[in-house]
């Protein structure tokens, strides 16, 4: 699964999934943070699409 929310990937590796992380900074909003600090039982962490696909050698 690939996603931006921690949460969701976290629920996914917990029924087995291989989880990929990249991080939205601005998916918020201006005025609202978010977690953007990857967890390291995450499968691949990605910068953008493209590097995901880079990752995984497409």
């Amino acid at each position: 699964m690939c996603a931006a929310h921690q949460g969701g990937l976290r629920a996914a590796a917990g029924v087995g999934l291989r989880t990929a992380f990249i991080p939205r900074p601005d998916e918020l909003g201006p005025d609202r943070q978010q977690d953007l600090t990857p967890d390291p039982a995450f499968d691949v962490v990605a910068t953008d699409f493209i590097d995901l696909a880079r990752q995984l050698g497409c």
